[in-house]
């Protein structure tokens, strides 16, 4: 049963919540899992996503980022950040307190290195050498310490006339992937968040994505006429169709 709330949740629920399938959690998909996982609360509020992340991000509890291929920009967390900040869409993320730490410490390691000065190599030292006096004058001979003739190598003189070996081409022959994949079957309340976290959430991002649900609940007794009407107001909140079916309709 659904909880209902007036208020923002609090960020830690977001973190002890967090679908293990995700590093980066898009604020589009945490905001569709309050209405779509039967173990969040209740929102009365969309706003209220915004307010969480909003004090998440002020505490230190989660971070608010974009991605690029450089990392994460932008990057906020530890700041005073408002909620009116919170951008609801794909392209904006949160990310947990443990993530956000080890980026910055990669980093700030990054920028150690970059601004580490490289060594100038040392180079050997040159002399001259100069002999005693001879007959025949003074004579100097120069010695350059560490410098060697290189060899001679006769495969590295080639005929000018010799064709260079040309390589075949490699044929990759392309691997045919699915575009469709289908799933029914019977799942019952207590794995309904985990089949949320682990399957679909996996493709939440898609847009072809498609959800056919029937619902049926049978109990001992009799379902009372306003809990019929609950159910159908809840239905039209979330944007569905609130037409509900029951055992009496059905013998009429």
């Amino acid at each position: 049963m659904f909880r209902y709330i007036a208020y923002s949740p609090n960020p830690r629920f977001l973190s002890r919540n967090w679908p293990p399938a995700f590093t980066e959690w898009s604020t589009k998909a945490v905001r569709d899992a309050f209405f779509a996982s039967p173990l969040f609360p209740r929102l009365l509020n969309s706003d209220a996503v915004k307010e969480a992340i909003s004090r998440g991000v002020k505490d230190g509890t989660l971070a608010y980022v974009g991605k690029t291929s450089n990392g994460y920009e932008p990057f906020y967390h530890q700041c005073t950040f408002t909620s009116a900040e919170v951008e609801i869409s794909e392209d904006m993320f949160i990310i947990t307190q443990e993530t956000a730490a080890a980026y910055q410490t990669a980093l700030a390691a990054s920028v150690t290195v970059s601004e580490t000065p490289s060594t100038t190599p040392q180079t050997e030292p040159t002399g001259t050498y100069t002999p005693a006096n001879t007959n025949s004058g003074t004579a100097s001979v120069t010695n350059t310490v560490g410098e060697k003739p290189a060899p001679y190598d006769s495969n590295t003189k080639k005929s000018q006339d010799e064709p260079e070996p040309t390589k075949e081409p490699e044929i990759i022959t392309p691997v045919a992937l699915p575009k469709l994949l289908k799933w029914s079957g019977v799942i019952t309340p207590q794995k309904w968040m985990n089949f949320y976290t682990k399957v679909l959430t996996k493709f939440a991002t898609n847009k072809d994505l498609k959800l056919t649900l029937k619902v049926e609940v049978l109990v001992e007794g009799e379902i009372a006429t306003q809990k019929i009407e609950e159910t159908k107001v809840a239905l039209s909140e979330l944007g569905l169709n609130n037409d509900v079916e029951t055992d009496i309709h059905e013998n009429r």
